[in-house]
């Protein structure tokens, strides 16, 4: 089935922040980001804005900054690594999206960046997406140049926006550029952590199975690997929480789509990040986002000492599938913008019986 909002891949994920040099000091230190293009943006260079239908003068700034793999390299499982961009937005003055997440969320995930379109494609479905009761929460006309819209995705997939981008002639994307930053790194040593792409959101929600079919009907994502995670043998073991021993329960859906995947997760019992430092704080939205995977355990303990030591702890963790794998949740948050870094260790042959969902939802059954 095809969704309603097209997606091409994954062309950013924009992120909302409070200090936008700080913000890029932290990406270079933990994730090994060290160019960023800055560009200001104010009423010389956004025209069109709207905000739920309505003009306004808004005033931001920007860091764009990607991974830069080695070429070559693979992941854990042997696929090639995929670059990232983060799209880091601060807002300053007057209404926009950004300074809306920002009013009510603090820092974090605000959108996703998933395709392009021409003009004429782009109306044809703004008709459509109004005709389906999906509003567009925000648009800027940026330098003549491109048209950014954002589709308010956020009651039916939980906290975030959809991004499309229509550059209004060829090249209109490439926006000039205000400044160059090159933040230095802080650290000796262990190195930041190697990106290996989007393996997936974790995504927040306060019921999944009333979340799965807008993914379905949005973004055409109709099947659905579920588990069921509890503290217990096979499952969860030797889980932590805020760096004591935990029983919890969460209920989750896991699918992938062009190159990253979303896990979509309902807390259930017990105390964890997912409620007490996440949802309960600031509600449903983009938890984490796993970037690294490893079979080297030494490797994996040296991940989590560079991003202790850059202001990033371990917050939550489990031993999976009897021991073939541990995960480990790293608060990101004070520095990288409200978001939490996931980083897995496999150990040895998985097993495939262990690793297994409880069922898998199909969508296109109903």
């Amino acid at each position: 089935m095809t969704g309603l909002l097209p997606v091409d891949r994954l062309y950013a994920i924009g992120v909302v922040v409070r200090d936008l040099e700080a913000a890029t000091a932290a990406y270079a230190e933990m994730l090994g980001i060290d160019e960023w293009e800055v560009r200001e943006f104010g009423p010389d260079r956004v025209d069109a804005a709207t905000a739920h239908g309505r003009p306004v003068t808004p005033t931001f700034r920007t860091a764009t900054g990607t991974t830069a793999p080695p070429e070559g390299a693979t992941t854990a499982l042997g696929t090639p690594i995929v670059p990232v961009t983060f799209e880091l937005v601060q807002p300053l003055r007057g209404e926009s999206p950004f300074q809306e997440f920002r009013f009510v969320r603090g820092q974090g995930i605000s959108h996703l960046t998933v395709a392009v379109q021409g003009p004429e494609e782009f109306a044809r479905l703004r008709d459509e997406l109004a005709g389906a009761g999906l509003a567009i929460a925000g648009s800027l006309t940026l330098d003549g140049t491109l048209e950014r819209h954002f589709v308010d995705t956020r009651a039916a997939l939980g906290g975030y926006l959809v991004e499309i981008r229509v550059p209004l002639r060829p090249g209109g994307d490439e926006l000039a550029v205000t400044d160059r930053w090159t933040p230095a790194r802080r650290s000796a040593g262990e190195g930041p952590v190697e990106v290996q792409g989007v393996n997936h959101f974790g995504v927040v929600v306060d019921d999944l199975m009333a979340t799965l079919p807008e993914y379905d009907r949005l973004l055409g994502l109709g099947s659905w690997k579920i588990r069921n995670w509890r503290t217990e043998p096979g499952r969860l073991e030797n889980a932590t929480y805020q760096g004591g021993p935990v029983e919890h329960e969460y209920f989750t859906a896991r699918t992938q789509i062009s190159d990253f995947g979303f896990e979509i997760i309902q807390p259930t019992l017990g105390p964890s990040h997912y409620n007490r430092d996440f949802r309960d704080v600031v509600g449903p939205g983009v938890h984490h986002i796993q970037l690294h995977a490893t079979t080297d355990e030494a490797a994996f303990e040296g991940t989590a000492k560079h991003l202790d030591a850059a202001g990033a702890p371990v917050v939550m963790g489990a031993d999976l599938f009897g021991g073939g794998a541990a995960f480990r949740y790293h608060d990101t948050g004070p520095g990288l913008g409200g978001w939490v870094l996931e980083t897995v260790l496999m150990r040895g042959e998985p097993d495939r019986e262990a690793m297994a969902p409880d069922y898998v939802v199909d969508l296109a059954a109903t």
